[in-house]
């Protein structure tokens, strides 16, 4: 079974596949110093996705793809607005960011909430 993620990309919706048969070709990278909202965000992002495919989206440097916490794509070229939190996608890896102390975090959660419906 197939683990399809509706992502935002350039104001147009990209259906990603996280996932497939239990293997995924993700991995999650968060920032260099975290948060501990981040921290927690980005571990409940892997046990999440793990409970729900049975793939490991850990750190694994032979995965060709990423899911980046806390870091803007350079096609983003928009500031963010107070509060606001993004989920956006570029050649295939997935950054959910947001701004302010808690933006990236909520950023997490928010895709875990909407873009995994």
């Amino acid at each position: 079974m197939a683990l399809p993620a509706l992502v935002g990309a350039a104001g147009a919706a990209e259906q990603l596949v996280l996932a497939e048969g239990g293997k995924t070709e993700y991995r999650v990278v968060g920032m260099a110093k975290p948060t501990e909202l981040e921290f927690a965000a980005a571990n409940d992002l892997k046990s999440t996705l793990k409970e729900i495919t049975g793939a490991d989206f850990g750190s694994d440097e032979t995965k060709t793809r990423n899911i980046y916490i806390g870091i803007q794509p350079e096609c983003d070229k928009e500031p963010l607005k107070e509060y606001e939190r993004r989920i956006t996608s570029s050649n295939g890896d997935i950054y959910l960011y947001g701004e302010g102390a808690r933006g990236n975090g909520l950023a997490v959660y928010g895709f875990l909430r909407r873009a995994l419906r």
